[in-house]
């Protein structure tokens, strides 16, 4: 009986939330095909007794199927591939590490080898000649592969034709004219550089992303739903003084797109963008909003549209730390509140102006331990197995410095924002270019001596997806059972 029980509620859990169920039973068919991770069938046949629409789970599963066997035919089975074909630019980064030189990510529309011909394969390379993405190019060489990172080596491309469009064009002149208007208006090259990659996800150098990684603070250089967050804050509240709630949302919604186009479909962004357009569509249509249930359906959508993404390091990170935010966040923040106490209304008023202040940064400490423990707990063994080394002191930083960058990306854009204002825009500018230089310097200034990682090279995939698994299912059933007050059910049951 009380078994019984305890499935209605899961099942009650994951009507809210339908697309987390059918995303899941989808990349398990789809990790199945393409990779042979057979622990997926057990993840499966999970999902079949948690919810009970299983006919849809069924369906979404064989459509994984599917699309795995279909895309299955698409990949390599062996590299280094040597051949000669047709791409077109999809990105282009300019970066001085090493003098300047500029990073492309191509689609190759067609590539021919001695026995088969592939077409869409998606890679990268490097060259000190720009090329203009307007154009389709041939191109003669040979594909290597790094950790599923497809580049070629010094490859002999020539022009092909000109298209009658490109986006990415565009795209990389108005970053270009961004990185500018950053340049003039800061002096320091480091700062400047750390702005331009905080609203595009482009980096000039290595410098950023290095002291950046050993802190353990890459994730705050890579434009995610916290990046959207601070543009749709941004502009709401200049919205709200003009305009009614309903004609301000669709601006957002349009601000939105905007945005995604100009800084690209990378696997992050992707993510944080169909979240947020599902959460503005569902403010419009006056419809409730569950943040799980959009995770699920942009999951879906993305490996829907290219499986093999399943392998990209950001698409992994991105989505487990999404999830931990909304699954395991409330739980861990509630059990937090035995510690430091939430206030109701009447409460926070009737304190002093120091009682409050002083409430207010223990209540901001309180949630940033709760999502970095979260997030560190789902996520520490798969960092493990991709960089071997996890760095202790990054569950400190990350106490503080997204905090700071949040600060710092509303400034940057009131300084954008107000940049034809000559006298504004000047003080704008120096505040942020020492605001910057205080960031840098606090991640720079890492003690060497408190640099400790935990490290590990025996953790497999079978392990992590095991563990993810578990873990999952465990605060799901707190959060059912344990948040919602109904303790004693889930004692009865364990």
């Amino acid at each position: 009986m009380e078994y019984k029980k305890a499935l209605k509620k899961i099942n009650e859990f994951f009507e809210k939330c339908p697309f987390l169920i059918f995303s899941i039973s989808f990349i398990c068919a789809v990790s199945i095909i393409l990779f042979q991770s057979y622990l997926c069938i057990f993840i499966f046949f999970l999902s079949l007794i948690f919810y009970k629409k299983y006919p849809l789970v069924i369906i979404f599963f064989l459509l994984g199927i599917f699309i795995g066997y279909f895309n299955l035919k698409k990949i390599p089975d062996h590299y280094p591939l040597k051949g000669r074909g047709t791409f077109e630019i999809l990105d282009i980064k300019e970066n001085y590490s090493f003098g300047r030189y500029y990073s492309y990510k191509i689609k190759l529309k067609n590539f021919k080898t001695e026995n088969k011909t592939y077409k869409n394969i998606k890679a990268s390379i490097s060259s000190k000649k720009r090329l203009n993405a307007t154009y389709l190019y041939k191109i003669n060489g040979e594909i290597n592969s790094y950790n599923q990172y497809l580049f070629f080596k010094k490859p002999f491309i020539t022009k092909d034709r000109k298209k009658a469009f490109s986006i990415f064009e565009i795209r990389y002149l108005l970053k270009k004219k961004l990185f500018l208007l950053l340049k003039r208006n800061i002096k320091d090259k480091n700062s400047y550089n750390f702005l331009h990659t905080l609203l595009t996800s482009n980096n000039h150098g290595n410098f950023i992303p290095y002291i950046f990684s050993i802190s353990g603070l890459s994730h705050t250089l890579a434009i995610s739903g916290f990046h959207f967050g601070i543009l749709i804050l941004f502009f709401s509240f200049i919205l709200d003084k003009f305009f009614s709630k309903k004609i301000s949302l669709i601006f957002l919604l349009i601000i939105s797109n905007f945005y995604f186009l100009f800084v690209g479909p990378i696997v992050s962004i992707q993510r944080a963008f169909i979240m947020i357009q599902l959460f503005i569509i569902a403010k419009l249509i006056n419809r409730k909003y569950f943040a799980l249930n959009a995770i699920g359906l942009s999951l879906f959508l993305m490996v829907l549209i290219n499986p093999t993404s399943l392998l990209s390091i950001g698409m992994q990170l991105s989505f487990l730390a999404s999830f931990a935010i909304l699954l395991m966040h409330p739980i861990t923040n509630h059990f937090l509140s035995r510690f430091i106490k939430d206030r109701n209304k009447n409460e926070i008023e009737s304190f002093n102006f120091l009682d409050k202040i002083v409430y207010k940064i223990l209540i901001y400490l309180k949630s940033s331990i709760s999502i970095s423990l979260s997030v560190n707990f789902l996520i520490f063994p798969l960092l493990l197995y991709h960089f071997n080394k996890f760095p202790i002191m990054s569950l400190v930083y990350n106490l503080i410095v997204p905090f700071l960058i949040g600060i710092l990306m509303l400034l940057l854009l009131t300084s954008i924002f107000l940049s034809f204002l000559p006298i504004i825009s000047n003080i704008l500018f120096i505040t942020l270019n020492t605001f910057t230089n205080m960031i840098l310097n606090m991640t720079l200034t890492f003690p060497s001596i408190l640099q400790f990682y935990i490290r590990s090279k025996a953790i497999s995939i079978n392990f992590i997806i095991l563990y993810i698994s578990v873990i999952s299912i465990i605060f799901i059933f707190l959060k059912i059972f344990y948040i919602d007050k109904e303790a004693n059910d889930f004692l009865k049951i364990v």
